[in-house]
């Protein structure tokens, strides 16, 4: 799961005020061979468009949700691994998500291609933790650009157009 520095950064993330909504995706297959920020070791074009956009929000933090180490903050220096996400591994891993999406309002799971064990995952922590879970994205980058629209309805306190391509699941 995650390490001491990695949670103590995440203990320090849940007291920031303004840090509204938790943007999540899954982490990349393919990876630089250096230990690096998450959001620059995976060569996803998926990534670093989510870490961009989520910058420019001051309410928002951006995570990935690695295989290996569950929720992970984008600039958390990171080595290199393999580690496909199985059903088992969504399961080994809901816990631990669950103690980090609980300082966030709501969380945006930008899903873009990920496998279906990366949903079922933040789905169940969610739940756990009854927090607002909207999804979107499909392909690898389909609904990008949707995501900014969700952030600026977010940044504005209310709900996201319901024209946009998304999902919004409440829990309770």
């Amino acid at each position: 799961m995650g390490s001491n520095k990695q949670d103590s950064e995440f203990d320090a993330m849940k007291k920031l005020k303004k840090s509204l909504a938790l943007v999540v995706t899954a982490c990349g297959r393919k990876k630089n061979s250096e230990p690096m920020p998450a959001w620059k070791l995976y060569k996803s074009p998926r990534i670093r468009a989510v870490h961009n956009r989520v910058q420019k929000y001051n309410f928002a933090h951006f995570a990935i949700l690695s295989a290996k180490y569950g929720l992970i903050d984008a600039d958390q220096i990171v080595s290199p691994y393999e580690q496909i996400m199985t059903n088992q591994q969504s399961k080994r891993l809901v816990l631990h998500i669950l103690t980090k999406v609980r300082f966030y309002k709501c969380v945006i799971f930008f899903k873009g291609g990920a496998r279906k064990e990366y949903f079922d995952c933040i789905r169940e922590a969610c739940k756990r933790a009854q927090r607002v879970l909207i999804v979107l994205g499909y392909g690898n980058m389909g609904g990008i650009n949707e995501l900014s629209s969700v952030l600026d309805f977010i940044e504005e306190g209310e709900l996201p157009d319901p024209n946009i391509k998304m999902n919004i699941l409440r829990y309770p």
